[in-house]
């Protein structure tokens, strides 16, 4: 065993901390995506579900061949206004997250060995 203090309230007050919030995060990319293509908005944001979930990056020429559009807020209110672009860019890197949950089928596990109250966790 290390004995070490600074280490040990490192792991304790940092690495569990963060194991216990990604843990409750693992799921959003699938529920996010499922909503996505559940509520048929692909579209909507101007473009496909293929396109949206494809495996490969988006490059510059996908964003132009969608013309932005403000969805919600405004640069003057309390929250910015966000586009389909602002959107879309957000739910590619969930594809990308997505992707790197499933490649690694020990993620969830670890986490959740790491986390706070890893019990917490195993029931359901």
């Amino acid at each position: 065993m290390i004995d070490n203090p600074v280490l040990r309230r490192f792991t304790d007050e940092t690495i569990r901390t963060t194991a216990d919030l990604l843990a409750g995060v693992l799921s959003v990319p699938t529920a996010a995506l499922d909503a996505v293509v559940g509520q048929g908005l692909a579209a909507t944001l101007g473009t496909t579900d293929a396109a949206l979930l494809r495996a490969e990056p988006w490059e510059p020429s996908d964003y132009q061949a969608v013309p932005a559009q403000g969805i919600t807020g405004t640069d003057d209110n309390a929250r910015v206004q966000l586009t389909n672009h602002d959107v879309i860019a957000l739910l590619r890197v969930l594809v990308v997250v997505k992707g790197m949950i499933a490649a690694n089928d020990q993620l969830g596990p670890l986490v959740r060995k790491i986390a706070v109250n890893p019990r917490s966790y195993l029931v359901g």
